[in-house]
């Protein structure tokens, strides 16, 4: 947790569930620049009983959240997949057309 006391800022990825993603995703969160600053989120958007399977199936050691086939309209979804950055404080910091994993570090 950052000395703000607040909860990190948070990447959220949604789709519909792909490993590349993923992969890419697991890389960032080890990445030490990261700690305590981004917490990396999948959000799946297909039914839940694939969400299980994927997480069950990709040995995920975090949580893979069922976005219920909605997403919010405030994240400005466009494509999948979709970058959000959505800070500390539950607003939406940066929707990320044209993404690249360089943009994290711009938008903190």
């Amino acid at each position: 947790m950052p000395s703000s006391g607040l909860i990190p800022d948070t990447l959220m990825n949604i789709l519909i569930l792909q490993a590349i993603v993923r992969k890419e995703m697991d890389k960032l969160a080890a990445d030490a620049k990261y700690a305590g600053k981004v917490n990396f989120v999948l959000v799946n958007l297909d039914g839940v009983e694939k969400a299980k399977e994927y997480h069950a199936g990709k040995a995920l050691t975090g949580a893979c959240p069922h976005g219920a086939g909605k997403v919010p309209p405030e994240y400005g979804l466009k494509y999948i997949p979709h970058k959000t950055l959505v800070g500390a404080d539950g607003k939406v910091m940066k929707n990320f057309d044209g993404f690249n994993w360089s943009d994290i570090d711009a938008a903190l």
